[in-house]
């Protein structure tokens, strides 16, 4: 999720009513377990909803031998994906995700690591799609 937030220091703060992707839009950021490993917890920004129709991976679409293949997002999930798309595991390799995966939304991120006089660190992590900036 760089550049939105750092693979160290950094703790998200997680609203859990949006646990089962409740009230959730597009560009929101998420706490999702791992579909391939249970276990592990994924933080990911959803860039698709239920219906939508999806460019798997657009990042390929100047690549002259690359095959453009779409996707349509099933009902009851979404299309997650990290915000660095050069070096993200996400919907691009485990497909959509289940809304009942989704264990909520991130509203902040603090890094300890920061001077007090930034609050500790905590910073807003906004909807990159429909926040004001």
């Amino acid at each position: 999720m760089l550049p939105t937030l750092n693979r160290v220091n950094d703790y998200v703060h997680v609203m859990k009513w949006y646990k089962d992707g409740q009230d959730l839009k597009m560009g929101d950021c998420i706490v999702a377990m791992k579909p391939t490993d249970p276990q592990s917890r994924v933080c990911k920004r959803i860039t698709g909803m239920e219906g939508d129709l999806i460019l798997v991976d657009p990042s390929q679409e100047d690549d002259e031998e690359a095959f453009e293949t779409f996707i349509t997002v099933p009902k009851g999930h979404v299309w997650v994906t990290g915000d660095n798309l050069s070096h993200s595991l996400d919907s691009r390799t485990y497909n959509s995700i289940p809304k009942g995966l989704i264990k909520g939304k991130i509203v902040a991120a603090n890094d300890f690591s920061k001077p007090i006089s930034t609050f500790w660190g905590f910073r807003k992590i906004g909807n990159s799609y429909s926040d004001e900036k």
